[in-house]
């Protein structure tokens, strides 16, 4: 396993392979992340995800009883949220260990500054945003109303151009702010495999769902609403910095997400409430 890593982060620091991306300066000194060819980091997050979507593929039908009692749609689901919660686990991670655990990047008394942590993080999240679209749009346009989500587009979409252009900017702690918003997914996708499981009155589904209530709580309404006054109090420093084009675009990103955010939230506490008024009890079979 050491050796394989080895061989990965060789490849990561390799040569640009896509034009446009942020990049090392070759000959400058650099250490861990900094490092890393973002073009690289980009190919193979979108290459990656789609490894595990075949994976998914190959081991579910193996050893998943529930799966195999599913239709296509929700069986493509199904290896959506197996996706998408290794990705959003591995984002958060990326972003919280970037804003509060890794090397300061912050300009003193602002908001503005580049984190090659985040930088790495924003671009691996781009890579499966890609990966991700594409899925949506070939089943939404099968007809297949699970995937038929405008939000989820719109999210996507925005997610997608902003986490990808923001690495030319000072911008690392507005996107890793929100990268850091990832930790509820794996609960939300949990939720949706519970219940492919028959397992709606299991203990299991209601700490996840608890769970998911805790940290949407923090992360998706606490902390944002803690962003938004640090950062528009900071507006000014921040536009001389980086400019009007992509302070404009990150600002609509950030609106964006926080409308969804706050949208999610009421069906969240909804969710949350009626599992707990309802009660636990033994695993359906």
């Amino acid at each position: 396993m050491a050796a394989v890593l080895q061989m990965v982060e060789e490849w990561l620091t390799g040569s640009p392979v896509l034009p446009g991306f942020k990049e090392p300066i070759q000959g400058e000194p650099c250490d861990g992340a900094a490092c890393y060819s973002l073009s690289r980091v980009y190919v193979a997050s979108f290459l990656l995800h789609w490894g595990l979507f075949v994976l998914s593929l190959v081991l579910s039908p193996l050893l998943s009883k529930s799966y195999r009692a599913l239709d296509f749609a929700n069986k493509m689901y199904w290896h959506s949220c197996m996706v998408a919660t290794f990705h959003a686990t591995v984002s958060a991670y990326g972003a919280i260990y970037g804003l509060y655990f890794g090397p300061e990047f912050l300009e003193e008394g602002h908001t503005v500054g580049s984190s090659p942590i985040i930088d790495v993080t924003s671009i691996f999240s781009s890579g499966y945003f890609l990966y991700d679209l594409i899925l949506l749009a070939v089943m939404a346009a099968q007809g297949h109303a699970i995937f038929q989500s405008t939000a989820m587009f719109l999210h996507h979409s925005i997610g997608s151009s902003i986490f990808l252009v923001s690495t030319h900017y000072k911008l690392s702690w507005c996107t890793g702010t929100f990268l850091a918003t990832e930790i509820t997914n794996p609960f939300t996708n949990l939720r949706f495999l519970f219940v492919y499981m028959n397992m709606r009155k299991s203990y299991l589904y209601v700490v996840n769902g608890v769970l998911l209530t805790i940290f949407y709580t923090i992360f998706r309404i606490i902390a944002i609403a803690y962003f938004w006054p640090v950062w528009l109090s900071d507006m000014p420093y921040v536009l001389s910095v980086n400019g009007w084009p992509m302070v404009s675009l990150a600002a609509f990103g950030t609106a964006t997400g926080t409308f969804l955010n706050v949208m999610w939230f009421k069906k969240v506490m909804r969710g949350c409430l009626k599992v707990l008024s309802e009660g636990m009890g033994a695993k359906d079979d």
